[in-house]
């Protein structure tokens, strides 16, 4: 988010804080030349997390001196916003009824409270 070179702290002072925040727009589509491999990965952005570390040094370089790991808490435009992440139907094909499963995620920024 930063660069390859991060953000410079000028105060190092023991016990000092720094509080940045940043913002990532997620891409809808990788394929635009940022994978070099042909793998375009499903982009989940609840499984998100950002990783911090200071290094000694300038650049990336440097020995690592600390870092810690944080889950990304997303923020989405719209209010409601279910969709269907995965379903099954184990005895579709041997039964008069069926046990059918389905597990939605709500990407909205409201709690569902019901679904149709």
């Amino acid at each position: 988010m930063d660069g390859s070179n991060g953000i410079e702290l000028t105060s190092t002072i023991a016990g000092s804080f720094h509080a940045y925040t940043h913002n990532w727009n997620v891409p809808i589509d990788l394929s635009a030349g940022q994978s070099t491999n042909g793998y375009f990965p499903v982009l989940n952005p609840f499984e998100f997390s950002v990783i911090a570390f200071i290094t000694e040094g300038a650049g990336t370089t440097g020995e690592v001196i600390s870092a810690s790991e944080t889950p990304v808490i997303s923020i989405f435009p719209n209010a409601y916003d279910a969709n269907v992440t995965g379903s099954t139907s184990p005895d579709v094909l041997c039964a008069t009824d069926n046990d059918i499963t389905v597990t939605f995620r709500n990407y909205g920024n409201q709690a569902l409270t019901s679904l149709d």
